[in-house]
């Protein structure tokens, strides 16, 4: 319990710096923590059990729509997610600044921990509840189990909920400056409530023609955890790599991924079109022919570029992959005037680890 106990606390800082602003940092309770590394089932003490609902992680981003968001963050600005392949948080905050007043100013947060069995959740949820939760209150017919909380630090004022769905633990913190009154609680409450019924509502059929993505995927949390910089969207740099997805929805008669086929062929023609070496001064850029490769999504293609310009080395090589109806571009920058073999394994690598990674993959 105590190890486990130092892993919660350590991941607070973690979680904190995925928050993107909202209220000043000196006054912004840090989040109740939950991400931690979860207990091998061997050792697991909970009485909970049975098979384990989610496979994965949903995105916390997702449990909480845009209109649900501004209706509990005043003048709502966006949001932002961050955090570890199984452990997630997602911030919603309002505008800062000098002249709005403290008791506008209000940050919503949401924090999705995924264990793989439900014995696991129970004891993260336990620990959680145990060691964090302060003036804690139960929340009667909220998912397996749940415990409302309040806290303060300076003049920001906390009240949230932790629950357990099978092998989840979520935690809603709903923050800020000012008093704590009834209001914001049955607000985090209400926010608990609707991640809930999220999780509980059952996955839409998916039209057949339209294709097995019903919209673009966010882009950042198809990369390695480490590189992930949080924001939302289809596109998504990280150090020297860039990844972005476009969506295609059917066409009259034509089914997604048909259409999806036609952009895929047409790209390639079009970056066949620009194979060749730059005559610009002072420049000397390659672009290599088109290559097909296997063993990436549906049908996958790259490019190269290599050499220098004034502006420096533009070495780079771009793998572009279909799968089903998206169309999704990989750019991975190397270093030095060639294109390396290493170079070339990383963007393949990068580009599997991108199509395992989208929803359904």
């Amino acid at each position: 319990m105590a190890d486990l106990t130092r892993l919660l606390l350590g991941m607070t800082l973690l979680v904190a710096a995925c928050a993107p602003g909202g209220l000043p940092a000196r006054q912004t309770p840090a989040p109740t923590p939950v991400i931690g590394q979860t207990p091998a089932s061997s050792s697991a003490t909970g009485q909970a059990s049975g098979p384990a609902r989610f496979a994965r992680p949903p995105s916390p981003c997702a449990l909480i729509t845009a209109e649900q968001a501004a209706g509990l963050v005043p003048l709502l600005v966006g949001h932002q997610e961050g955090g570890e392949e199984q452990a997630r948080v997602c911030t919603w905050t309002g505008p800062d600044g000098p002249y709005l007043p403290d008791s506008s100013r209000y940050e919503l947060r949401v924090q999705v921990r995924h264990s793989p069995q439900v014995a696991d959740a129970e004891n993260v949820f336990k620990s959680w509840s145990d060691t964090f939760a302060t003036s804690p209150r139960d929340v009667p017919g909220l998912a397996d189990a749940a415990t409302a909380f309040d806290r303060r630090v300076d003049d920001a004022a906390e009240t949230g909920v932790g629950y357990r769905a099978s092998n989840l633990v979520v935690i809603i913190d709903y923050i800020r400056r000012g008093p704590l009154d009834q209001r914001m609680r049955d607000n985090a409450v209400k926010a608990a409530r609707w991640t809930v019924a999220r999780l509980d509502a059952p996955e839409p059929q998916p039209d057949p023609n339209a294709g097995r993505f019903a919209g673009p995927p966010d882009a950042c949390p198809l990369l390695d955890p480490s590189d992930r910089p949080g924001q939302a969207g289809p596109e998504c740099t990280s150090d020297d790599v860039t990844v972005r997805v476009r969506h295609v929805p059917a066409r009259g008669t034509t089914p997604g991924p048909t259409a999806a086929k036609e952009l895929f062929e047409l790209l390639a023609a079009q970056a066949a079109g620009g194979v060749g070496t730059s005559d610009e001064p002072r420049t000397d850029v390659t672009v290599s022919p088109v290559k097909r490769v296997g063993a990436v999504g549906e049908a996958a293609f790259t490019q190269e570029e290599s050499g220098y310009t004034i502006f420096g080395s533009p070495t780079r090589i771009t793998l572009w992959t279909r799968v089903s109806n998206l169309v999704v571009e990989v750019e991975v920058a190397g270093e030095g005037r060639k294109v390396t073999p290493e170079l070339r394994r990383r963007a393949v690598t990068i580009a599997q680890q991108v199509v395992r990674r989208l929803p359904g993959g």
